[in-house]
């Protein structure tokens, strides 16, 4: 169930235009968001457009980079991840409150449990798209079991969440408490992008400063890891809706 890869290939392909490469360096990055499926000997096989080609590493955005970065140790840390939470005392998920659930990949058989034991009628991803096409409910099939899902897509391993996206997230997880029912807030692990935006919901609520609603977060799911960029852009949003107010 957890073996296997998408979309890591590394057969010949085109050259990329002189055309096209010139606008990648002018624009710091590729056109598509999930443009680096492969690197090999130094190459990364890309989606432009329709087509597909093949860039130097070299002439990659780091943005790009970090999303191959992910792409390629997806199934690798997702399969730690089932390891752990079987043969540790790490949990799954871990509620943070009577409105937030925080947790990773939320699988197609947790469905009902989600639903009927927890009161989840909302799920905020903070996952890319290839992360849970395989594995987890679709925005449809969250839909038909009465839930709403918010996807707010973050890079795995290096990703940090927009303020916009903070705000988004927070909001819906908001709306979800005034009407008493519950939040899934996940990424893959549950760890990083899932505990920063889950943080933001502490900082709304609480008004507490980052250190704070991290600390509350670590003592409910010891494994939390929110790295410093993450915790910089959480600085950002508490300074937004709570600077005045300190």
């Amino acid at each position: 169930m957890y073996s296997g890869g998408h979309g890591f290939y590394f057969e010949g392909a085109p050259e990329v235009p002189e055309k096209a490469v010139e606008e990648e360096e002018e624009a710091h990055t590729l056109p598509c968001r999930e443009v680096c499926v492969g690197v090999c000997d130094g190459v990364c096989k890309c989606v432009w457009g329709h087509e597909t080609l093949t860039v130097p590493v070299s002439r990659l955005s780091s943005s790009a980079m970090s999303s191959a970065l992910a792409r390629l140790l997806f199934y690798p840390t997702l399969a730690y991840n089932v390891a752990a939470e079987r043969l540790t005392s790490r949990r799954w998920f871990d509620r943070v409150d009577e409105t937030v659930i925080l947790g990773a990949l939320p699988f197609r058989s947790m469905t009902k449990q989600l639903v009927e034991t927890e009161n989840v009628r909302g799920v905020i991803t903070m996952n890319e798209m290839y992360e849970t096409k395989y594995f987890c409910n679709s925005a449809e099939e969250w839909r038909a079991v009465g839930v709403e899902q918010l996807r707010l897509s973050t890079v795995d391993l290096t990703g940090v969440p927009s303020l916009e996206n903070l705000h988004r997230g927070v909001e819906f997880a908001l709306q979800h408490r005034q009407k008493g029912t519950s939040v899934y807030v996940h990424c893959k692990a549950g760890r990083s992008r899932s505990a920063t935006l889950a943080a933001a919901y502490l900082i709304r609520l609480h008004c507490w400063t980052p250190e704070e609603a991290c600390q509350k977060l670590a003592s409910v799911r010891p494994h939390i890891l929110v790295r410093s960029a993450q915790l910089e852009m959480l600085r950002k949003y508490y300074q937004q809706v709570c600077g005045e107010s300190r």
